[in-house]
């Protein structure tokens, strides 16, 4: 059980570093799941090498993030999608909410490092 536990944290840990502030607005020190994936799609017969570590790159990062019965891949799509949704609206306060929404759906209780901003419309 103990190990079970120690998963769990260090499942949070990755989601909540992943979804931050921080993390969206420092680009150079981030991970390529989400800022290399179209790249990839653009050239595939140029690509293949670097396409196949890439795929593996998505599975551990997947396996990371597996739960029970869940193989992690649509919680990996949640926390990049949201990420690159988030880095394309820096700056508005949509952003903040993209990541805190990706957060709550991710871990259940919506605990993060930001708090999503109020609408005014």
């Amino acid at each position: 059980m103990v190990r079970r536990h120690g998963h769990e944290a260090t499942r949070r840990t990755l989601i909540e570093h992943y979804l931050s502030v921080r993390h969206r607005d420092h680009a150079r020190e981030g991970r390529s799941v989400s800022g290399f994936a179209s790249d990839l799609g653009r050239e595939p017969d140029q690509t293949a090498r670097a396409q196949d570590v890439y795929v593996n790159g998505v599975r551990n990062r997947a396996a990371r993030l597996a739960t029970g019965d869940d193989d992690g891949m649509a919680q990996l799509c949640t926390m990049a999608g949201a990420f690159v949704l988030a880095r394309a609206t820096r700056g508005n306060p949509i952003s903040e909410e993209l990541l805190q929404a990706a957060r709550t759906a991710l871990t259940g209780n919506g605990t993060g490092r930001s708090e999503p901003q109020q609408r005014t419309d």
